[in-house]
């Protein structure tokens, strides 16, 4: 297991987390419901969250991905 945080993980990502929860957002309405993508929204924490833990045997801290995820604005 590597140690690395949630940041430098999300920085060397081919998309980081604030992109790629943004890319569901901006999906037009008729594409997808409100409810469908706060689902994907899901989604995409997860599968950031299952990678991260496979890298590096620990869950994302929900403090430092609010960090990160203020800091790609």
């Amino acid at each position: 297991m590597m140690n690395m945080s949630f940041r430098e993980f999300n920085n060397k990502a081919e998309k980081t987390i604030y992109v790629a929860i943004k890319e569901v957002l901006m999906q037009p309405r008729n594409v997808l419901t409100l409810g469908q993508k706060i689902e994907d929204m899901g989604k995409v924490l997860e599968v950031y969250n299952n990678t991260y833990k496979q890298i590096t045997g620990k869950d994302i801290n929900i403090n430092e991905l609010i960090g990160v995820m203020k800091d790609d604005r």
